[in-house]
């Protein structure tokens, strides 16, 4: 690896607190995750080693064994919301992917056919304010999931049938996301 790639892939930021808690509190590998971030692994392995991730997701898991239905429900909620929060700051980014093939064939003199070469490059361009539809569609589902988890807890604690329990947080998101919905639409 050249010096100017070792400090180009020192500049890049990388959402560190992400990649930890997904690998800390899920069961995909540090490769994938190094992959899913678009992080180089050897990054992911060398701030997993020296923060210790391997021992946090243990310790997570030990204690989500020991933790009550409830309070596994209601970290799953937390970590939901989370993603929800990440999911609507990036409705309005765009990425485009161009793809393009490229095929050179050699002949000789004789016109035969001596040897050909292919070069595939592809490009991706983000773009901001250009609202993903599909992705506002997760989100509305995902927000509608994440109400009926906090429901039925509430309703299990308090011994209630009914009603409404919101987060505010998940309440000024969807207020803002049906905002939204009705001017575009």
């Amino acid at each position: 690896m050249s010096l100017h790639m070792v400090r180009r892939d020192e500049m890049m930021e990388y959402d560190w607190d992400a990649v930890r808690n997904a690998y800390v509190c899920g069961e995909e590998s540090l490769s994938k995750l190094a992959a899913r971030f678009g992080i180089p692994v050897s990054r992911v392995k060398q701030r997993s080693a020296r923060e210790g991730w391997a021992a946090q997701r243990q310790q997570y898991r030990e204690k989500q064994e020991k933790a009550s239905p409830e309070e596994r429900i209601a970290k799953m909620a937390e970590l939901l919301l989370e993603k929800l929060r990440r999911a609507a700051e990036e409705l309005d980014v765009y990425t485009s992917v161009s793809k393009t093939r490229r095929k050179e064939s050699q002949y000789s003199d004789k016109g035969k056919l001596t040897g050909e070469t292919v070069t595939e490059k592809e490009s991706r361009e983000t773009f901001r304010d250009v609202i993903d539809r599909s992705g506002l569609k997760q989100l509305t589902a995902a927000l509608k999931d994440l109400r009926d988890i906090q429901s039925a807890l509430a309703q299990e604690r308090e011994g209630f049938v009914g009603g409404v329990v919101e987060i505010a947080a998940v309440a000024e998101e969807g207020q803002e996301l049906e905002e939204e919905e009705n001017q575009d639409g």
